[in-house]
């Protein structure tokens, strides 16, 4: 599923549900929509409905040696941008395991860390803004920051300006951080909290 579901109340709307489960139940603010067995001429399970605020849940039926095995997955809608969620991104253990010192000479220049910094712009609750494209300022204390970069073709700014719009509620943030010193990356934006994040 598309991961926002904020839509014009009564709106009619389409929610494909691409699954390997042998069928989906489909539950409106915890009231079923009905559940449709695996499509495999279109590859995905559709349900269409009047779009109501609230909890979008799927949950995927598969039987295997006569078990009942049930998968979910629920969308929630948000609301109004408020907040920040900051996340470093570090390597999975996996890559790790076999790719260790290639990973480390990547992310490291001149002896500095290079960092990759998520940035969402959430509601009240956590839930990520998707349709937000608030301008967003990143200062950094401690290190250097490298670049901005949204994902929006048409957003000309240049790369290594200290503030950018969010695109579909996110931005990436590039940063060098010298492994001895603290660095503190900072973000805001009109109407939101602050956040910061030691890297």
């Amino acid at each position: 599923m598309f991961r926002s579901y904020h839509y014009l109340p009564g709106e009619g709307i389409e929610a494909r549900c691409y699954t390997n489960s042998d069928s989906v139940e489909l539950f409106l603010n915890n009231r079923s929509l009905g559940r449709k067995a695996y499509d495999d001429s279109l590859g995905y399970i559709s349900f269409i409905f009047p779009f109501e605020p609230g909890e979008l849940k799927a949950v995927g039926y598969e039987k295997e040696g006569g078990q009942q095995n049930n998968v979910t997955d629920a969308l929630s809608t948000s609301g109004a941008p408020c907040g920040l969620r900051l996340e470093c991104f570090s390597p999975c253990e996996e890559s790790l395991s076999f790719n260790k010192e290639f990973i480390k000479a990547i992310l490291q220049n001149d002896g500095l860390l290079l960092k990759q910094i998520e940035i969402t712009v959430t509601d009240e609750k956590g839930y990520p803004c998707l349709t937000d494209s608030t301008l967003l300022s990143v200062s950094i204390e401690g290190g250097t920051l490298l670049g901005l970069e949204n994902g929006d073709l048409a957003d000309t700014t240049e790369y290594a300006s200290p503030a950018r719009r969010a695109y579909y509620g996110r931005l990436l943030a590039y940063a060098s951080a010298a492994p001895e010193e603290k660095t503190v990356l900072t973000v805001s934006g009109s109407g939101l909290k602050e956040r910061s994040i030691t890297l």
